[in-house]
């Protein structure tokens, strides 16, 4: 065989918007080509804390588990041994709202990884029950719909 044969072409093409989508989707993509297994366990960590954002994510990123990079303010990526962590959040008047995104290779390390992130918040996490809204916008195509829905409005 020459060596053009053994070149690999992907003519796959992805967009993506996050560091932390390129760094997953890549790894994922080669333990598919490989035939191995890299990240098949997945848990999502939510919860809301009285920290500032940066200090929650600082300490997070300052865990000696893993090896973390602070893309923005406001986001967290961490690589460790058989983990992967896509940490967000957002702050608020009295409070910061984070989600965490935990891949890894086995249910142990994925526990582990959600206990250390829920332990930095320690005492600062607000465990009172509280609720959300989810605001989602639709399209309204009928125009006597808008109509309404604004003369509703005032």
């Amino acid at each position: 065989m020459n060596s053009e044969h053994n070149k690999q072409f992907s003519g796959l093409g992805k967009r993506v918007y996050h560091l932390a989508e390129l760094v997953l989707q890549n790894r994922m993509a080669r333990a598919l080509e490989t035939g191995t297994v890299r990240y098949p366990i997945y848990r999502r960590v939510r919860f809301a804390a009285r920290i500032e954002l940066e200090v929650l994510l600082d300490a997070v990123a300052l865990e000696p588990s893993w090896r973390a990079e602070r893309v923005y303010g406001d986001t967290l990526l961490a690589d460790g041994d058989g983990v992967f962590i896509w940490g967000w959040g957002s702050r608020k008047a009295e409070y910061c709202s984070c989600s965490f995104g935990v891949w890894a290779a086995d249910v142990a390390r994925a526990e582990a990884a959600r206990e250390r992130i829920l332990a930095t918040a320690g005492s600062t996490r607000i465990t009172e029950p509280t609720f959300s809204i989810d605001w989602h916008s639709a399209r309204i195509v009928r125009m006597s719909t808008i109509g309404r829905v604004r003369r509703l409005a005032r």
